[in-house]
């Protein structure tokens, strides 16, 4: 596929840029700039956290050699914090640094930017809930009001992004704010533990501590709570909800001190003519790598069941991107998927012989790719993976699930199994299919004003509801 797609910008076909518009600049090359030589040697810095390390890297590298092959380029890894600081001093140790989210305060402290096409760090933010509690976590337009920081508390690390939000575009107080800078996200989950057990026992026990952080922050501090025996007796973890687009995105970027304007120039006519013309298929293969190990670090305790996947977003970006670019990034995307997948059902020992294993390996790589990329692309996906676009139809082996991935009673027991083999025989018809979510709801307030002996039908239908966004089959709806 790679080969194809290089016969083809070699014959001048696909090289627009996909997430610029296009760029007449097949084949070219960047252009020189009189008097000027681009450094021997420069010092990069890689931001920690946000976004993939070994995309941010790659990517970055590639930039500078499509300017100067010849450069020799030294590589440090720190936190976003400490290299843009480096950058904006008096006397720059640093000439670039990846992974830095272009903002008008840095921008104000004297930095430049060039973006990396489709890479934006994403706000989140999650709060433990006590277990008995009656109350529920407010959505993410809620938590972050103003009127409703007197009674929250919004923990935030260090100076960063999360923490200028707060206080600037939702007003939030800064006695409101809790800054931490924890050396680790271990020392994260440890406070987010600690503020929350402080805030309860001063009266405020149906208040909340959100830590507002990046998306791959809270992400894993989520996990490292999880792994705790003492939180996970005590509290549930929550995600704060909303839709992806209502959270804050950062645009992601390669930074560089704001008089290195020569710098900056190269960087961005490397980024239209060779990143993604030239190198365009290259490049679609840097990024299937970035978008799979993105949904494997998210995903990896539910990959059979590819409806609610989720990855980093990324390749919204590039729904108009040429066709050669689509062909290669869908290509090694459901071959990226396909092997990691593979490794995972082979570890934990669900099928006795290889060929289940890779049967249900393709099967899951082409669903899950097909929730990855844009709905434009659908059929470059089938176009490009022919054997995969057959398994969606239906000619897959599939694993059944040991409990209704609608209300959790056990498809073990006969009087819950039903014809699906998915779903029991109460939350789905005659033919399998899943009920309409009102009439589950319905049945399952029913069932809990039972359960709970009297429970009033309001706060039962409450109560079915909570159940309901936590359970597979209605928590990305």
């Amino acid at each position: 596929v790679v080969e194809e797609a290089q016969a083809k910008i070699a014959a001048g076909e696909g090289a627009a840029h996909p997430g610029l518009g296009a760029v007449e600049a097949a084949g070219g090359a960047v252009p020189r700039i009189a008097g000027y030589d681009f450094p021997e040697e420069i010092e990069l810095g890689i931001a920690t956290g946000a976004v993939d390390s070994k995309f941010l890297g790659a990517y970055t590298t590639r930039l500078v050699g499509a300017i100067r092959p010849d450069c020799r380029i030294r590589v440090t890894v720190e936190a976003e914090s400490e290299l843009a600081a480096r950058l904006a001093a008096s006397v720059p140790d640093l000439e670039l640094a990846a992974g830095i989210v272009d903002s008008s305060r840095r921008r104000m402290a004297g930095l430049d930017f060039v973006d990396i096409s489709g890479i934006r760090v994403r706000l989140s933010a999650i709060c433990l809930r006590k277990r008995g509690g009656e109350s529920v976590p407010p959505g993410w337009y809620e938590a972050v009001s103003p009127g409703s920081s007197s009674d929250n508390k919004y923990m935030v690390l260090g100076d960063e992004d999360a923490a200028w939000f707060l206080r600037g575009q939702c007003g939030i107080a800064d006695e409101s704010l809790i800054v931490r800078e924890p050396a680790n996200l271990d020392e994260v989950a440890d406070a987010l533990v600690r503020e929350s057990s402080l805030w309860e026992s001063s009266m405020h026990r149906e208040r909340w501590v959100f830590l507002v952080a990046n998306e791959e922050i809270c992400l894993r501090v989520e996990r490292a709570l999880a792994e705790i025996e003492d939180v996970t007796r005590e509290y549930s973890i929550e995600r704060i909800t909303g839709a992806p687009q209502d959270f804050p995105a950062f645009q992601a970027a390669i930074a560089l001190p704001a008089r290195c304007v020569k710098i900056r120039d190269l960087l961005r006519a490397a980024t239209a003519i060779e990143v993604f013309g030239s190198a365009a298929a290259h490049t679609a293969r840097l990024y299937a790598g970035f978008v799979a190990r993105g949904f494997m670090d998210r995903n990896l305790g539910n990959l059979i069941n590819p409806s609610i996947s989720r990855g980093p977003h990324v390749l919204a970006d590039f729904a108009g991107a040429s066709a050669v670019f689509r062909a290669v990034l869908c290509s090694e995307l459901v071959c990226e998927l396909e092997a990691t997948i593979g490794e995972v059902l082979s570890a934990r020992g669900i099928f006795k012989t290889p060929e289940a294993v890779r049967a249900q390996a393709a099967y899951l790589a082409a669903e899950h790719a097909r929730n990855l990329v844009p709905d434009a692309w659908k059929t470059s996906l089938d176009g490009v993976s022919p054997e995969s676009a057959g398994l969606v139809r239906g000619d897959v082996l599939r694993i059944p699930a040991r409990h209704c991935m609608s209300c959790s009673a056990s498809l073990l027991d006969e009087a819950h199994r039903g014809v699906s083999d998915r779903y029991c025989r109460i939350c789905s018809d005659e033919t399998g299919r899943l009920r309409p979510r009102s009439e589950v709801t319905g049945i399952l307030a029913k069932w809990f004003a039972q359960w709970h002996g009297g429970l009033q039908a309001d706060d039962a239908l409450r109560q079915a509801e909570i159940f309901m966004d936590r359970m597979p089959a209605w928590c990305n709806n």
